[in-house]
């Protein structure tokens, strides 16, 4: 029963270890408590020299001086579907012994005779059997029946008197013992708890670097669109100055075509008229303005 209880701790040192190298790695994202990933040691086995059960040191095999079967049956056998669990139970040794009756007879012997006879029917059957076996002289009384009687009247007063100091230290002792493996246990249940949790946040951690990739990746994505946005935009400014550069040269460009038509008119007229024709244009001018002038009632100065 020890060994199949405890047959794993070597391989669950192994395994903690391994869990212990990954998840330093991924501590380095993600802050977690400290937990001792060092299993727990099992209790003294060798009640001489007191030698405690390392797995760093020394195998389970070797200390227990035992072979571990691959096929060994191990308490994990009552979770196959073969294992008739209800039928054939498995069976635990009792840490205290059956009730007796008379400080000799077990108790069942007396429950037994209840269910037939009622609570006289033991004691009854025993005084009819042992006269029984008197008046046929198959128990002879001899002088070996006052030694053995006398020999058991000191056993039961041994009994009596020192019996319970002795079921008490006794008692002391194995719940010592049992208190041991049971502080093991429960140091096991915890460093297996331990593992778990570890495990369920890096699981969680893992999670996380997810949603915080899926993040970057969305930032990432709006960074593009706003370079891309930019980058119309800067492309709209440059077509946009190409345009009203272009059309104002096209302006510019009429307007001194414009202006040199005019220019080009005028000296053109002018270079026409000779210098006669100028004066008589102005004499006439005059004479016109003089008319108007008649006409309106105004006078020129």
């Amino acid at each position: 029963m020890l060994s199949r209880l405890v047959f794993s701790s070597k391989s669950l040192w192994r395994a903690s270890s391994g869990v212990q190298s990954s998840l330093a790695i991924r501590s380095m994202s993600h802050t977690r408590h400290e937990v001792n990933f060092n299993p727990p040691l099992l209790p003294a086995i060798d009640a001489e020299n007191g030698q405690l059960y390392d797995p760093k040191t020394q195998t389970l095999e070797d200390f227990l001086n035992i072979r571990l079967g691959e096929d060994m049956p191990t308490i994990h056998d009552d979770k196959k579907p073969e294992r008739d669990v209800k039928n054939f139970p498995r069976v635990l040794p009792p840490i205290w012994p059956d009730r007796t009756r008379l400080y000799l007879l077990p108790d069942s012997w007396f429950e037994y005779f209840y269910k037939k006879t009622g609570v006289t029917g033991p004691y009854v059957f025993g005084v009819t059997f042992g006269t029984y076996l008197l008046s046929k002289e198959w128990f002879i009384v001899e002088h070996e029946i006052f030694t053995g009687a006398s020999l058991a009247i000191l056993t039961a007063a041994i009994c009596i008197k020192a019996g319970p100091a002795l079921r008490k230290w006794g008692g002391e002792v194995q719940d010592a013992e049992v208190n041991l493996w049971n502080e093991w246990q429960d140091g096991m249940k915890s460093f297996l708890n331990n593992l778990v949790g570890v495990e369920n946040e890096a699981q969680e951690s893992a999670r996380q670097h997810k949603i915080l990739f899926d993040a970057k990746r969305e930032n990432v994505k709006l960074q593009l669109e706003a370079e891309f946005r930019r980058r119309q935009m800067v492309a709209y400014s440059e077509v946009r100055n190409r345009l009203e550069y272009l059309l104002a040269k096209q302006v510019a460009e009429r307007q001194y075509q414009q202006q040199h038509m005019v220019n080009w008119i005028i000296d053109g007229v002018a270079k026409g008229i000779s210098a006669t024709q100028e004066k008589d244009f102005l004499q006439k001018c005059l004479s016109d303005l003089k008319l108007l002038s008649s006409k309106h009632k105004i006078s020129l100065t």
